[in-house]
């Protein structure tokens, strides 16, 4: 008997011993953690600065490159960022293609846009990370069985569907959809989709939810909280696991691609199929291979399908209307188009670690070498049409090439200047053939159809901003800081002058001084006897008139943009709040009735005959749209809504010289020309 209590003795204290040891070693693992979580963020700026030491980012061809498997991309709203991710996240600015630096970047499960352009990230960890000027960091139930995440792009959301199918052990798992709010972190809504175990989530940018399960898709409405199967398991004929959903723009489709066999189009108002895309058998042979798809607009959809191709398709001709070839034999990973159309970021199955572009214009791979790298500010037709002449905020000015597209000369003007002032000033002359731009102290004057230099000479005291030529090419206008502004705060510190040098020779004939703290959009008229400057922000502000003989201030007028008309006898003004009038240079006085034009025009061009007008009116920071206006009926004959990338900057828009075409800059870099209707 004594041997028996001596031996259970023993048992006790060596599970006692036992337990000791296991919570121990918990106590352990979770102070590990998080020794490890606090250690992410400098492991992560550590390899950031590993990625800029080892792997200069460049655009277009050479793509970006950088460590980690990556398989998954997408555009923020507002088209200025990109992030890709696989077990870790890389954040890019699209406007200087630098890597954003993120603190929480690892261990990742999901991430999303979530606004216009706030990065949110959802870890393994069931840990929710807003990266935005004001970050918040909240965790989700642990016990809860993931199979899937997504972000809302508008109601600032996060959604999980919750898998069913053998749940881990003591693991919350019931197929529903949850939802948290990104600024508080509590729970906002649940439904049950009864698709079974579920695996992916597809949220548009307004009412709907898409979720995909074992058991088929629902379209699940937010708003009145139904949902409605769209594809069920039971059919056998449509294979689920690995389809791909995406949502057009204004939220009327939803389009799946299921893996090997073919894309349908759902109306997700009637919850309808609309329409089964007319695929080769061929395209689709990628056996099980997920095969992405994203709406470029509310008609075009790119579709990835074997052998590294890319088919953008015409829902309304259901026919392929193009196709992009990557040059790799193996499957597409992921595709997302940069809100507007314009630009394809495609990720390769044989290259994780690479992100392409494309241009949809062309169809071809972006040439690195070619684009400013922020936004173009200004253009100018040259040479009848032959050159093109751009200046953006990255400090250069470029000449290009109209009918081949190739880049004739970049003159590096100055290091990158703020985009909230300006970009490198220059002006061709009247006949086309010259090209004046400042260079430090000094003005170059450049060849416009080869790009070389003909001549330079000193701009005199102060900061040159803002040429302008005369009629005759004989004068060069300019308005000059008293001094170089060195950031954005010390524009309103300086006054301006309003100065003309000789063509020939550099020589100052006269200066105006006291214009204003910050006078922009200089125009002098054709006859050469008025000049006109603008104090202000865009859209608004308070214009001045000059007479150039006498140096003096003749009369002012409140607007925004303006325009010289009839030679100098009269000037278009336009209103912030939507309306335009036309004025006598003579006497000042008003000329005809007031007429509409878009709210806050930021610019104003003539055509050479007088005939048009082509108004910008920016929606916002990167949303712009560009109008033509019958000058003789004073109504809008032509429109073009520019979205995002493609914007073009408020800066200003040119006609050919034939009026039969119209270009303007944009906020991506690039420029962008129309080729105009004909007026009855």
């Amino acid at each position: 008997m004594k041997r028996y209590l001596i031996l259970i003795a023993a048992v006790l204290i060596i599970s006692a011993v036992s337990v000791a040891m296991y919570l121990h070693s918990i106590h352990s693992s979770h102070r590990q953690v998080r020794q490890t979580e606090s250690g992410n963020a400098a492991t992560d700026l550590k390899e950031t600065q590993q990625f800029f030491d080892e792997y200069p980012h460049r655009f277009g061809g050479s793509c970006f490159q950088f460590h980690g498997d990556y398989r998954h991309l997408r555009f923020s709203g507002d088209g200025r960022m990109l992030v890709s991710w696989g077990e870790v996240a890389r954040l890019y600015d699209m406007q200087d293609l630098s890597l954003v630096p993120l603190t929480q970047a690892s261990n990742i499960f999901s991430c999303g846009f979530t606004g216009d352009s706030h990065l949110a990230t959802f870890h393994q960890s069931k840990k929710v990370v807003t990266h935005s000027s004001m970050p918040a960091t909240f965790r989700v139930s642990p016990n809860l069985a993931v199979g899937a995440a997504a972000f809302s792009p508008i109601k600032e959301q996060l959604y999980l569907g919750l898998a069913s199918k053998e749940p881990e052990l003591s693991q919350i798992a019931d197929g529903s959809v949850r939802s948290w709010s990104l600024f508080t972190g509590l729970e906002v809504d649940e439904f049950h989709p009864n698709v079974g175990s579920i695996e992916d989530i597809c949220v548009s940018r307004g009412r709907f939810v898409a979720v995909r399960g074992d058991a088929g898709i629902v379209l699940w409405d937010v708003l009145s909280m139904k949902g409605a199967k769209i594809v069920s398991a039971d059919s056998g004929t449509l294979r689920l696991a690995s389809a791909a959903m995406c949502f057009s723009p204004d939220d009327r489709f939803l389009a799946v691609s299921f893996p090997g066999q073919m894309t349908k189009v759902w109306n997700t108002v009637t919850a309808e199929l609309s329409l089964t895309l007319k695929l080769t058998p061929a395209s689709l042979h990628t056996g099980a291979t997920r095969l992405p798809v994203c709406f470029l607009n509310n008609r075009l959809i790119a579709h990835a399908v074997s052998k590294g191709r890319i088919l953008i398709w015409d829902l309304i001709d259901n026919a392929e209307k193009s196709s992009i070839d990557t040059g790799h034999p193996r499957p597409v990973s992921d595709i997302d188009c940069v809100p507007g159309g314009s630009r394809l970021a495609v990720l390769l199955e044989d290259e994780p670690r690479k992100i392409r572009f494309w241009s949809l214009d062309s169809g071809q791979e972006i040439d690195p070498l070619q684009g400013h790298e922020s936004i173009v500010k200004k253009v100018s037709y040259a040479a009848q049409g032959k050159r093109l002449v751009t200046s953006s905020t990255d400090g250069t000015i470029r000449v290009w090439d109209t009918r081949s597209g190739g880049l004739i000369a970049n003159l590096r003007v100055a290091k990158r200047v703020f985009p909230e002032f300006h970009s490198p000033p220059f002006s061709v002359s009247a006949d086309g053939s010259r090209l004046f731009s400042r260079k430090a102290s000094e003005i170059i004057v450049l060849n416009v159809m080869d790009g070389s230099e003909i001549a330079r000479f000193a701009a005199g005291e102060g900061a040159p901003y803002s040429f302008q030529f005369s009629e005759t090419s004989d004068k060069l206008f300019c308005l000059v800081k008293e001094k170089e502004v060195a950031k954005p705060s010390d524009i309103d510190r300086y006054d301006t002058r309003l100065r003309c040098y000789e063509a020939k020779n550099g020589a100052v004939e006269w200066e105006i001084k006291n214009l204003g703290i910050f006078s922009s959009g200089l125009k002098v008229s054709p006859d050469g006897t008025i000049a006109a400057t603008k104090v202000g922000p865009s859209g608004r502000g308070l214009i001045k008139f000059w007479d150039l003989e006498t140096g003096e201030l003749i009369h002012t007028l409140d607007g925004g943009a303006f325009e010289f008309a009839e030679r100098g006898k009269s000037i278009i003004v336009s209103q912030y709040e939507g309306s335009g009038r036309i004025w006598s240079t003579k006497d000042w006085s008003p000329i005809g009735e007031p007429f509409k034009l878009p709210l806050a025009a930021s610019d104003l061009t003539l055509s050479h005959d007088g005939a048009m007008l082509a108004v910008t009116s920016p929606r916002s920071q990167f949303d712009a749209d560009v109008t033509l206006w019958d000058m003789i009926s004073l109504k809008k004959i032509w429109e073009r809504p520019i979205v995002n990338d493609s914007a073009p900057s408020s800066s200003n828009l040119v006609f050919s010289s034939d009026n039969r075409f119209l270009a303007g800059g944009c906020t991506d870099g690039t420029g962008v020309e129309w080729k105009l209707p004909e007026i009855e």
